[in-house]
């Protein structure tokens, strides 16, 4: 049985070396028993680290411990997740299966019932835990990209990585490695990391799989787009729009980008709604680095889109949304030329 004070020493040995094998054969535990306690650790810090009580400590009309109520209202806070992406990322980051009215609960007693618009970014974020996504640290340097905290060319510090998110070099050189392959990342000999600068043949290609992919999204969403789906889509157009108006440049083109992974996430083809998100990462690093305009029709169109959706209209919906792709290709491109890199 071991206590606090051990479990420490665990999950601090991991954070250090990132070798989950060398640590489960130095203490003498399993990788499950290490993943449990290093989650916990990231989630709730030091308190994570207590023997949780057998017995409940609530009501029986209560379908959420204390602990896990205060992570929902973090997560939506912090990331601004709505009821979908909340209830995947408890499931799928924290092991927590809770229900969509249990969540919307907790979020009305938090006073969270209705997202609030996206407020500018801090100019100095604090630091984040490394497994703020399912897809873990590679995920998390991939929302700083896309949100536009780290620009295309900037040079991506192992050390500073590390210290921003509480964790070692091994672990931030294996997620670098990782967002090197999907294109977000370049690494050069001798000089390190980079966020890359895609060129007019990358904004092409990348283009070309959205419009296979997200053609066949829209069309399924469209066969089964409920009520809650339609309240949500405008919601997040209204935050564009609300966006667009305050100046707020880098907050437009992610929320540009996040529509059409809200719009994959109501799909229910996982795996296509995987493989857009790496290219909507791609194309939204083209959109920062080219695209000096052009966002209040592609709000406008975005609005038009979710009426399509509303009514159940997959043709048109389909016919909008390749429409749309082209064009925000076709404007990226005509900024492109004659830029270094173009």
């Amino acid at each position: 049985m071991s206590d606090p004070e051990t479990r420490l020493r665990w999950v601090t040995e991991y954070e250090r070396t990132g070798q989950a094998a060398a640590v489960c054969a130095a203490f003498g535990i399993s990788r499950p028993t290490l993943r449990k306690w290093v989650e916990r650790f990231r989630t709730l810090g030091p308190a994570g680290l207590q023997e949780r009580p057998r017995t409940p400590a609530r009501s029986p009309n209560r379908k959420i411990h204390a602990a896990e109520e205060a992570l929902i209202l973090r997560l939506r806070r912090d990331r601004r997740l709505g009821l979908h992406r909340l209830r995947r990322e408890l499931r799928e980051a924290h092991g927590l299966t809770v229900s969509a009215d249990t969540i919307l609960k907790v979020l009305r007693r938090g006073g969270e019932g209705r997202l609030p618009d996206p407020a500018p970014p801090p100019a100095d974020p604090p630091p984040l835990p490394a497994a703020a996504r399912p897809d873990g640290l590679a995920g998390t340097i991939t929302d700083l990209i896309t949100s536009g905290a780290l620009r295309p060319g900037d040079k991506l510090s192992e050390a500073a990585l590390g210290a921003r998110f509480g964790v070692g070099r091994t672990l931030v050189r294996e997620a670098l490695k990782q967002l090197a392959v999907g294109g977000l990342v370049v690494l050069q000999r001798n000089r390190g990391a980079f966020v890359a600068q895609p060129t007019r043949q990358e904004i092409e290609q990348a283009y070309a799989a959205r419009r296979l992919i997200e053609g066949a999204l829209v069309d399924d969403v469209a066969c089964h787009c409920t009520a809650h789906d339609v309240r949500r889509l405008r919601r997040h157009v209204d935050a564009q729009s609300a966006a667009l108006a305050a100046g707020r440049r880098g907050d437009v083109v992610r929320l540009l980008t996040e529509f059409h992974l809200v719009i994959a996430g109501l799909a229910e083809n996982q795996v296509l709604a995987g493989l857009l998100a790496d290219l909507a990462a791609r194309t939204s690093l083209a959109m920062m680095l080219y695209d000096d305009g052009g966002h209040g029709c592609a709000i406008e169109e975005h609005a038009r889109m979710v009426d399509l959706l509303a009514a159940g209209d997959a043709v048109g919906a389909r016919r909008l949304m390749l429409r749309h792709l082209s064009t925000n290709q076709g404007r990226m491109q005509d900024a492109a030329q004659g830029r270094p890199g173009g």
